[in-house]
């Protein structure tokens, strides 16, 4: 067992930059936090940070697909022509968002 926090913080950040280089995003976020916890250094935040960002923007990319979006519109009008305003609404927005 390691006593010294510091070296226990580097060792779980650096098996964490592997893992983002492996492709696994959540199991290197998962250790860049225990490795936090350890030790507060900056740069591992930082690094942190950045995987965390890189990971929504790929969220985001993936949510938009405009075939989607097409069926979210066709539904939200045939709501809309039924009168169910509500709905229509959410369906529309969802439209929109992808």
């Amino acid at each position: 067992m390691i006593k010294d926090y510091s070296k226990k913080a580097k060792l779980l950040a650096r098996k964490a930059k592997v893992l983002y280089l492996q492709g696994l995003i959540d199991e290197s976020i998962d250790l860049y936090s225990k490795s936090l916890l350890e030790d507060g250094n900056s740069t591992v935040k930082d690094q942190m940070k950045a995987i965390i960002k890189e990971k929504k923007e790929k969220a985001e990319k993936a949510y938009i697909n405009p075939e989607i979006a097409e069926e979210h519109n066709k539904k939200g009008g045939e709501l809309f022509k039924d009168g169910k305003f509500p709905d229509a609404l959410k369906e529309y927005e969802e439209a929109i968002r992808r």
